[in-house]
């Protein structure tokens, strides 16, 4: 079983509507019914964070995934990264630019830490977090 019949499912289980989850989550309904629809294998971590908050689960229970300190430091700097399900049911994390990673892993544990710190004050600022007009 892909996302799409997983979120459909929780949908009914909760009597939600997709347009009561794209309200909630602020992801465009066609973008929510392409994913149920072609019960897509892949789904942004952005997108699973949105919806398992929005249905009041886990994004565990959501996605097969466990969490712990590592994924969570990649989710802060790789939100768009999809979480892939093979069709042995492993499950794997694409980014969508490996030399994005370069830098911060020639970091020491001290450095890392400190960007991301830095990151969490940038996200917080306006400027740098709307999208852009280009």
């Amino acid at each position: 079983m892909g996302y799409g019949k997983k979120i459909n499912e929780l949908l009914q289980k909760q009597n939600m509507t997709v347009a009561e989850l794209s309200r909630k989550t602020h992801i465009k309904p066609t973008t929510l019914y392409s994913i149920i629809d072609n019960d897509s294998s892949d789904l942004k971590i952005s997108v699973a964070y949105a919806i398992s908050n929005a249905l009041n689960i886990s994004f565990s229970e959501l996605t097969g995934l466990p969490i712990n300190s590592k994924f969570n430091s990649l989710y802060d700097f790789f939100p768009d990264a999809e979480i892939k399900t093979n069709s042995d049911g492993h499950y794997e994390v694409k980014l969508a630019n490996l030399a994005e990673l370069k830098p911060y892993y020639s970091l020491n544990s001290k450095g890392r830490r400190r960007a991301q710190e830095y990151f969490k004050e940038l996200n917080q600022i306006k400027e740098y977090t709307d999208k852009d007009d280009v």
